[in-house]
């Protein structure tokens, strides 16, 4: 029988949270320049309120989680080339985000999210992205 706590020890959890650090960076460099343009530029206020107001908001919401999943394993991929993806270092990269989330939740009052938070629906929607994304690699 194999030994679970072998198989964790061997993962390359260095280079995930490396990948998993670097995708969170860009997505608070992206919503600093978005929050930045917002109060800059006065006509794109009222288009992003219409666009984050009901239903309509929450799916957007959903989808840019989405799409970050989907970017960590694109990151994965491009920059940390000596990682062999498999299903188990795509179920850790789903777990570092989900680390780095509560992180950046304890941490909100420096940094207010504006797409990302760590709530179950997120949660479910960067799994979904990483595996949407690393679905060559299950």
């Amino acid at each position: 029988m194999r030994d679970p706590i072998r198989q964790l020890r061997q993962l390359p959890w260095a280079e995930v949270f490396s990948c998993t650090g670097l995708v969170f960076l860009l997505v608070i460099a992206l919503e600093a320049m978005i929050v930045f343009g917002l109060v800059r530029v006065k006509a794109i206020a009222p288009l992003f309120a219409l666009l984050f107001q009901g239903s309509l908001g929450y799916i957007v919401l959903l989808l840019v989680a989405v799409l970050v999943g989907a970017l960590a394993v694109l990151v994965l991929e491009r920059f940390f080339g000596s990682v062999r993806i498999q299903a188990s270092v795509l179920w850790a990269l789903v777990g570092s985000m989900m680390v780095l989330l509560v992180v950046r939740s304890l941490l909100a009052s420096i940094v207010p999210p504006l797409f990302l938070s760590a709530s179950f629906e997120c949660l479910m929607a960067l799994t979904i992205g990483v595996f949407w994304k690393g679905r060559p690699y299950w």
